[in-house]
């Protein structure tokens, strides 16, 4: 068996372990067992042809004992002094995520660090959904005394896709609601947050600012979505736009959008006059910035993985199969969080990768095999027909591969979907390009600004006008 049949068949066994696992609850003391005995019997017998299923059994315990960890929590965690009755209580805790902020709504995540419940204060551990009433100045890193109504997420019956399993997936059991009348205080210092984050969150929000200095709110809101990962400030109205016209991908940092900043980069580089081992070099660690910056998102780690893999495959002169990065970008985001297996985007952001890469060959085949061209048709429309069947088969590639869990998730089938693609992704690029000039240019030389904004302001609204069209086609979309 080689190495690329052998790193996808090991990925495909820790995720069966991992969903193994959240069906049926093994008891952890036995997968650690059973864990250990597989591996020596494994390194015993590594010369032998038959150990490779040894390796692919201890890939499964790999991934139940992986998943099972995530679920033992220690005692003074939030979660154990939590009801599903809400209950009046004080925390003090740091945020460690960007808030969402919007007219009278603030929301973020809280590192707790003491409760004050029946005027008894314990020390607690673990991660709350804070949801402020009103619009309130906070930032990450504030370390803040709460006064609110502690309680669990509700699960909801039926539901294929619900808040309080989006939630777990990220660790947090527990939500804190703060009225609009109580006050919130803030205590001096940074606590708890390492020195790169900080510096993530702050250079991430200078770059918000520019945008939604320099552009009308909600273009900024959507180009802010595509380069920085922040979609809660994205319009209801539009965001169901995108949804009912297969595009909200493109709301979502992923591989295209990695690929154009790289391929930016690569031009600034090349025109500054540097080789290309110290282009790629700082190309590798600019996209690594790129993940912490934009929040360490599964669609983005994936992306800067596969870039980062054939950039140094390219330095190395090796030949690199884009089935062992997918391998490999998928086995580290589970190997740091397993509970990402369940979560939608990640399943969106795989899949959607994998269909372009193993379907749209094959429809790509098959429309090539029914298009008859004439041998007198001059080459520039031949050229011009194949250019158009290969972004057809892309669209319709990863049209049928996210479209049944798009159908089971959001109860929504959207044909014009295939179509939309088709126009928007190219163009795509022009929108992301120009936005990055704006941010570069915001950063640098800031009076230039204005003149950056307009390019950016027009790609935006085209964008959006594209994607109004297609929503009032006939049979865009219905719901199940």
């Amino acid at each position: 068996m080689n190495r690329i049949n052998f790193l996808s068949l090991f990925t495909i066994c820790y995720c069966l372990g991992i969903y193994l696992a959240k069906l049926i609850h093994i008891s952890v003391l036995f997968l650690y067992a059973s864990t250990w005995l597989l591996l020596v019997i494994s390194f015993i017998f590594i010369k032998l042809e038959k150990a490779i299923y040894s390796f692919l059994i201890l890939a499964v315990s790999l991934g139940a004992i992986f998943l099972s960890n995530t679920y033992i929590l220690p005692y003074p965690h939030i979660r154990n002094f939590t009801f599903y009755k809400s209950e009046p209580v004080i925390l003090q805790g740091v945020v460690i995520n960007s808030p969402c902020k919007i007219s009278n709504f603030s929301s973020f995540i809280l590192s707790v660090q003491k409760l004050i419940w029946a005027e008894r204060v314990y020390r607690v551990c673990g991660k709350v959904m804070v949801k402020v009433f009103r619009a309130e100045d906070i930032s990450y890193a504030d370390c803040l005394i709460l006064e609110g109504r502690l309680y669990r997420p509700y699960r909801i019956k039926n539901k294929n896709l619900s808040y309080c399993n989006y939630l777990e997936n990220q660790g947090i059991y527990s939500i804190l609601t703060v009225s609009k009348n109580k006050r919130i205080r803030r205590l001096k210092g940074k606590n708890g947050v390492s020195y790169l984050r900080y510096l993530t969150y702050r250079v991430r929000s200078k770059l918000s600012d520019i945008l939604f200095r320099n552009l009308k709110s909600t273009r900024a809101g959507v180009l802010s979505a595509m380069v920085l990962g922040e979609r809660g400030r994205i319009p209801s109205q539009l965001r169901r736009l995108f949804i009912q016209t297969g595009t909200m991908h493109i709301l979502a940092i992923s591989g295209l959008h990695v690929g154009i900043i790289a391929f930016m980069l690569d031009i600034l580089f090349r025109f500054i006059g540097l080789n290309r081992g110290i282009r790629y070099s700082i190309i590798i660690f600019l996209l690594l910035f790129y993940c912490f910056l934009v929040g360490i998102r599964p669609s983005v780690v994936r992306a800067a993985i596969m870039a980062d893999i054939l950039l140094i495959g390219s330095l190395l002169k090796r030949e690199i199969r884009i089935s062992n990065s997918i391998a490999l970008s998928g086995m580290i985001i589970l190997m740091v969080n397993p509970r990402q297996l369940f979560d939608v985007g990640f399943q969106l952001s795989f899949i959607s990768v994998i269909s372009i890469i193993y379907l749209s060959p094959i429809i790509n085949r098959l429309l090539n095999a029914l298009m008859i061209t004439h041998r007198r048709v001059p080459r520039v429309f031949t050229n011009i027909l194949h250019f158009g069947i290969n972004a057809l088969s892309i669209s319709v590639g990863a049209w049928l591969g996210t479209s049944f869990l798009i159908a089971y998730y959001f109860r929504i089938v959207s044909p014009v979907g295939i179509l939309t693609n088709i126009v928007v992704i190219p163009y795509l690029s022009l929108v992301i390009a120009s936005g990055f000039s704006l941010l570069v240019i915001g950063l640098t030389f800031p009076f230039l600004s204005s003149i950056f904004a307009l390019p950016a302001e027009l790609a935006l609204v085209f964008l959006i006008q594209i994607i109004r069209l297609f929503s009032r086609f006939p049979g865009a979309y219905f719901y199940l």
